[in-house]
């Protein structure tokens, strides 16, 4: 009797745990909708990106992890993919495009 008690107590325990990590996995993949409407320089999932909420076209210098850097042109309210976050340091606005 007392080992049916100690596995049924022990499968309960699991079966908590395991609908606990279900909720957290279920929060953590509703945030990259969240981060995707951010604006200016953002990280999500290993990529870099720039998203620009204004209503003109700007111009923005992306700064590589060589010490390098480019111009990109972003339009209104658009998210620009930069690359990945590995290569890409930084990215901010310059002026309008």
């Amino acid at each position: 009797m007392a080992l049916r008690k100690i596995v049924g107590t022990a499968l309960a325990s699991l079966a908590i745990v395991g609908s606990g990590l279900t909720g957290s996995a279920s929060a953590a993949s509703a945030a990259p909708s969240r981060v995707a409407a951010e604006c200016g320089f953002w990280e999500s999932g290993g990529n870099a990106y720039y998203g620009h909420c204004g209503n003109t076209t700007v111009q923005i210098r992306v700064d590589y992890w060589n010490n390098t850097s480019d111009y990109e042109c972003v339009g209104p309210h658009r998210n620009k993919y930069l690359g990945s976050s590995f290569h890409v340091d930084y990215a901010v606005y310059q002026r309008l495009c």
